[in-house]
């Protein structure tokens, strides 16, 4: 087979460059037999799981307008109910703007090293996450939260963390927002995602299935090597694609491992590329409202999951009549081996631990999905690792984007604007 575009992977991204190529010769192959990537839902007796919570949140016109043109009025806005369980007590979404219900002494400890920040207002080299929180929120609000959840997510040192992904992600209260998050007067919403939107029935499945194919789909169709110097993909079937460009939005990680010719620094480059796995464990309860809340943070140890979220909150076309429908978000380490139906049953005993569960509910339907890619991990030699890689690709007519081709934290509209953007670049070539 020929094509003059060759897209690997038919997630956001890769539809996206393949719906803005248009009428340009165009093949996309897909490892699996759905299109979708991690956006896809899952149908389980009854109930619509999704890989975790996918939520769509517009940060600027253009995504707004694509999607919304693609999924028309069948996606409903919703105003974020999220909340942090610590010491057995729920406080309002983000933490260093809502300590007020905590024990005193925690409210005292977050307000006081808060007001130290602004104190001691010297010029420092921040380099690294850990040493960001410190000196951003100070030690109470990161003893209490953002140090010990954001191990639990990222299942790292957060001294090796960078910072080139924080200031669009997480939230900066002024000293009126902490003092009135500690006193209980209502806040502000913060951060990237107070509004989100989200399917009325089936689940997040229904922006990819939205894309209308204009090329060649290709599905169950693994790519197995690329050879760059001769343009060419192998399928793990044995089928051959010549092509003119390559636009890979499968992992980097990945992708490294395909290449033929790869030259020596690849080896090195590909173990400084980091990531997070995620257990996520969707389950179906027979009783509807479990949770008032779209999500909730759990940043204590001696809970399993850093995060569960409620999607028959925000769709009750997602289960059946006076159930719920519950995601569970567990960190894994990839150098680690995990016993997952263990972990499945911790997180289940959690959940009945916390109250979250009643002793009384029956758990009707089950699905645990390990997403092997699932957060980036911004380390130190992240940076320069991609870049290099970058550039060698860019070099040989492949680009690698979306959120893992291009090695990032990022959103389903950034990878739906990052398809457009590759898709545009070549879309004019004669």
């Amino acid at each position: 087979m020929e094509t003059e575009v060759l897209i690997i992977g038919a997630g956001l991204a890769g539809l996206s460059a393949g719906y803005h190529l248009k009428n340009k010769d165009h093949i996309i192959v897909e490892a699996e037999g759905r299109v979708g990537g991690l956006c896809k839902s899952f149908s389980v007796d009854g109930f619509h799981f999704d890989c975790t919570g996918h939520l769509i949140h517009f940060r600027t016109n253009k995504g707004r307008r694509i999607i919304t043109e693609l999924v028309k009025d069948k996606i409903q806005e919703h105003q974020r109910k999220s909340a942090i369980y610590l010491q057995g007590r729920y406080t309002d979404y983000p933490f260093q703007a809502n300590t007020f219900g905590l024990p005193p002494e925690i409210i005292k400890d977050c307000v006081y090293g808060f007001v130290q920040t602004l104190l001691n207002r010297k010029k420092k080299n921040i380099r690294n996450f850990r040493d960001w929180i410190l000196d951003v929120f100070g030690e109470g609000i990161a003893r209490h939260f953002m140090i010990p959840y954001n191990e639990k997510l990222w299942q790292h040192d957060l001294s090796d963390i960078a910072l080139d992904w924080v200031n669009w992600s997480i939230p900066k209260p002024s000293l009126e927002d902490v003092l009135n998050g500690a006193l209980g007067i209502r806040n502000k919403e913060f951060g990237y995602n107070p509004v989100f939107y989200y399917p009325a029935q089936g689940g997040i499945g229904l922006l990819p299935e939205s894309f209308p194919i204009r090329g060649t789909l290709l599905l169950n169709a693994p790519v197995e090597k690329i050879h760059l110097r001769k343009r060419r993909a192998t399928l793990k079937d044995g089928r051959t694609i010549s092509y003119r460009h390559l636009f890979s939005t499968m992992p980097l990680h990945s992708l490294l491992g395909k290449i033929e010719d790869a030259p020596a620094f690849f080896a090195q480059a590909r173990e400084q590329l980091q990531y997070v796995s995620v257990l996520n464990v969707n389950l179906g309860i027979d009783r509807s409202g479990v949770i008032p809340y779209h999500w909730i943070y759990f940043p204590e140890k001696d809970k399993p999951f850093y995060r569960i979220g409620c999607t028959s909150n925000f769709s009750t076309g997602v289960c059946p009549q006076n159930t719920s429908c519950l995601y569970v978000e567990i960190s894994l380490r990839t150098d680690h081996a995990y016993d997952i139906p263990s972990l499945v049953n911790d997180a289940i005993a959690s959940l009945r631990q916390t109250g979250i569960l009643r002793q009384e509910d029956k758990i009707v339907a089950k699905y645990p999905v390990v997403l092997n890619y699932a957060y980036v991990v911004y380390n130190s030699a992240r940076q320069k690792a991609v870049a290099r890689i970058q550039r060698y690709l860019k070099a040989r007519n492949v680009q690698s984007f979306g959120r893992y081709g291009s090695w990032i934290y990022s959103s389903m509209e950034d990878a739906v604007l990052e398809g457009k953007m590759n898709a545009e670049q070549i879309s004019d070539e004669q």
